[in-house]
């Protein structure tokens, strides 16, 4: 019952960067629905749980150190984001202090990173840069563990966007006591979509969202920032939380796809099952000729079958056909039958097209020395994550990976010729300790047929 019951809550359950199974054992698809979006969904919260400040407050709460109840703040933020609204203002204070702690180690402003820090949350750090890093960190650790446990989180990142003054405002929040800046109201807001089941996440995008403020593009700065490039950790964590986007959103426009073919063959289907049943009335209206043997409708219900006793048989194949008349209109205005604009894959081809070069930043990490194999692994993940959500980014891509591998053909000429002599070496040290050998033989030999 435990189990069940955290998995109702969205506590645990498969996310977009895995599949699994869910809470009723059903298979789920890597980049689907998890429980907590299932629970979000059943919810239909219209209303926001907390006001801006209270979620301000939580989110202050990554600054401690050690953080309160590793474990469970993040899960109080993956429910409070069930709600539309909340979500957004969660995710914008958390690439705020991301880029607020960033600008702070590159010498661009954010010098408050280092306020309300430490065991004594009346105390400023001393060391401002390592503060801001150990904040980057908190905050990447809580938006991967929000993409990893919701799709709708995942697939919302690539709309929305961090300014300067965003990230400014979040470093002063971090003040003991502080409140929301003026320009906010206090209130988040309603959720106008609540229980739209069409709804695409990435429809409404932030006004900067395809340039250089949107968080696609943020991340990728962050890559070949100096900020984060000594520190292995936070690398992993940002290329955690790009895979999990880019994955996402990828799913999200293959299972719109999927859905629409699956539709489009049940109705070619169905079209031909009723032009087929409409002739077989045809011709038994021909052969049979009276109103009692064409009245045959298998798929209509008693109450149907009883009016249409009342009806002659003209009648009937005119009800027969408005049905499927309006059955049709219903299908043609089905709602999330539209374009790839409002899908997140379009915010992050919009956002990779305003400049193709930050993907050099993916392609740096590869040709670096002294990562992890799983920095490694994880960032040729993002690459072909990159190739397959924009293809119109693969020759940029391709380019700066040609880029690296000149930049290391020396380095690797280099390798392969210390193995060469190496190898050459060995070959010498085998042969003259052979030679040795067998002059010892030789030696011995001679020394027995001497004292024979």
């Amino acid at each position: 019952f435990s189990r069940q019951l955290r998995t109702m809550l969205g506590l645990s359950g498969p996310g977009p960067l895995g599949g699994g199974r869910g809470g009723r054992g059903e298979r789920t698809w890597a980049g689907g629905e998890t429980a907590a979006d299932r629970a979000a969904k059943a919810a239909s919260l219209a209303s926001p749980v907390v006001d801006r400040d209270a979620l301000l407050t939580l989110v202050r709460l990554l600054r401690l150190a050690p953080p309160p109840a590793k474990g469970l703040l993040p899960k109080v933020l993956l429910n409070l984001a069930a709600h539309a609204p909340t979500r957004d203002a969660l995710l914008r204070l958390l690439f705020a202090n991301l880029r607020a702690a960033m600008e702070a180690n590159e010498g661009g402003g954010g010098g408050d990173c280092g306020a309300l820090y430490g065991r004594d949350v009346h105390v400023v750090c001393s060391k401002p840069d390592a503060a801001a890093r150990l904040l980057a960190k908190r905050a990447l650790e809580t938006a991967v563990f929000l993409a990893r446990h919701s799709a709708f989180v995942s697939r919302r990142i690539p709309a929305l966007a961090v300014t300067s003054s965003d990230a400014s405002d979040a470093a002063a929040a971090g003040a003991l006591g502080a409140k929301s800046p003026p320009k906010f109201a206090n209130e988040i807001g309603t959720d106008d979509l609540a229980g739209d089941r069409f709804r695409l996440l990435a429809a409404r995008p932030d006004a900067g969202s395809a340039g250089s403020d949107g968080v696609v593009a943020l991340l990728l700065r962050c890559l070949g920032s100096t900020a984060f490039a000594p520190h292995v950790g936070h690398l992993d964590l940002i290329l955690q939380l790009l895979d999990a986007t880019l994955k996402s959103s990828a799913f999200e426009l293959e299972h719109h796809v999927r859905v629409l073919r699956i539709r489009r063959t049940a109705d070619e289907e169905g079209k031909k099952a009723r032009k087929k049943a409409e002739e077989k009335r045809k011709k038994e209206a021909e052969t049979r000729g009276t109103a009692a043997e064409i009245a045959e409708a298998p798929e209509e219900d008693d109450a149907t079958l009883a009016m249409d006793g009342e009806r002659t048989a003209p009648e009937r194949t005119a009800l027969r056909e408005d049905r499927e008349k309006d059955r049709e209109e219903d299908r043609e205005e089905e709602p999330g039958r539209h374009g790839t604009e409002d899908f997140a894959v379009a915010r992050i081809r919009e956002a990779l097209a305003s400049d193709y070069a930050r993907l050099s930043a993916v392609a740096t990490l590869l040709g670096r020395d002294g990562l992890t194999d799983s920095v490694y692994a994880k960032a040729a993940d993002v690459c072909r994550a990159l190739a397959d959500v924009a293809p119109a980014s693969r020759d940029a891509l391709a380019s700066a990976l040609s880029a690296q591998v000149r930049s290391r053909i020396e380095d690797a000429t280099a390798n392969l010729e210390s193995v060469r002599f190496t190898a050459a070496a060995g070959r010498t040290m085998g042969a003259t300790t052979g030679a040795k050998e067998a002059e010892a033989e030789a030696a011995a030999a001679a020394a027995a047929a001497a004292a024979a």
